[in-house]
């Protein structure tokens, strides 16, 4: 099997919810940079997805530009 590059994660999903399922993926040991997507700009669903292990958070409506812009933004991450 190959491994995920990344795992872009809705906020809201009906079994279980985004933060969450972010959470079990990290305590399985995931890797892969994860992307909370959600619809809300408010802070506390930022904070709830970063807690929980995701890398960035990107809002709705999302592109191929927006992921490409975030995969070079984890890319200055490293380097740093």
């Amino acid at each position: 099997a190959r491994p995920f590059d990344t795992i872009l994660m809705d906020f809201e999903m009906p079994v279980m919810n985004g933060p969450d399922a972010t959470k079990r993926l990290r305590g399985l040991g995931c890797k892969a940079d994860i992307f909370g997507v959600t619809g809300n700009v408010l802070t506390e669903d930022v904070m709830t997805f970063k807690a929980n292990g995701a890398d960035m958070v990107l809002y709705k409506p999302i592109n191929l530009q927006t992921i490409e812009a975030a995969w070079e933004n984890m890319e200055r991450l490293r380097k740093m």
